[in-house]
Formats: structure tokens, C-alpha cells, sequence
């Protein structure tokens, strides 16, 4: 294959007067961008107890920087409780527990390295949580 010398490519002169490629080198600086599924997943149970005069939150999710992606399910039950979910557990210790009321047969993605925290609302019955969580493994591979 003949290449024009003006494209700017490594050759070489050969005798009949005709240039050839010469290889050089090719290092790959950044990292794809094409989305793949994560490293590590989880699938766990997080039973939220029956609120009493005070309210005690329940870690869900711990802090992980590597998180991809985490879902927080509460199931349908015979009790059909809300879940009362904060990122800070200061806010679930008022009365009433400020947050975001996750609803029996909803669910909630999150995609950030926060920690969860939850309560049930007050007078509330036990309630078992669904939560997935999903995350890449980190350059020195934890």
C-alpha cells in the first residue's frame, strides 16, 4: 500500500522508490465510555421495627463511594406501612420523621454514594424492605 508522505504517518523509503508504514506505538489513555453492568451487587432483606415513642432508624444503605446503583423496594403486605427514608438519621428521631415516605409497592432508585436510613411512621407495624445494591470496583480493585 502506497501512502502520500504529506499525510503526516511514520515511512520509510524503499528501493523502488515506494513508502511503507512503519508501526509505532498506540497507548489507550482514557476509559470507554460504553455503559457495562456493575462489578458487585447485593441483594438484601432490612427488617424496619414497629415505631414506639421514640423513633430509631435502621442503616439500609451504607455510605459507598463505588456505588452504581442501589433500589430500596417495600413490598405489598397485609400491613401496607409507609417507610419514612433519610440520609441523615437526625431527621428520622423528630415527630414526625422528616424524609421521603416511601409507600407499600413502591420502590426507589438512587444512584449516589449517600447512606439510607428508615423508620416506619408512628403506630406502625413491622416492615421488611427489599434493597439491591450495585456498585464498580475501584482502581486497586476493592
Amino acid at each position: 500500500m502506497t501512502i502520500p508522505s504529506d499525510f503526516g504517518f511514520a515511512t520509510e523509503a524503499r528501493e523502488d522508490d515506494s513508502e511503507t508504514l512503519t508501526p509505532f506505538p498506540v497507548y489507550i489513555v482514557g476509559k470507554p465510555t460504553r455503559r457495562q453492568a456493575a462489578h458487585f451487587g447485593s441483594v438484601s432483606s432490612v427488617v424496619v421495627p414497629a415505631d414506639s415513642t421514640v423513633n430509631q432508624p435502621v442503616s439500609v444503605l451504607q455510605r459507598r463511594p463505588t456505588r452504581n446503583q442501589a433500589i430500596i423496594y417495600n413490598p405489598v403486605s397485609a400491613v401496607n406501612a409507609p417507610v419514612i427514608l433519610n440520609n441523615n438519621p437526625a431527621g428520622l428521631v423528630n415527630n414526625p420523621p422528616q424524609g421521603y415516605q416511601l409507600d407499600s409497592g413502591m420502590q426507589i432508585k438512587l444512584e449516589s454514594q449517600q447512606p439510607v436510613y428508615a423508620v416506619t411512621g408512628v403506630g406502625i407495624a413491622v416492615v421488611t424492605l427489599g434493597v439491591i445494591d450495585e456498585s464498580w470496583e475501584t482502581e486497586d480493585g476493592y
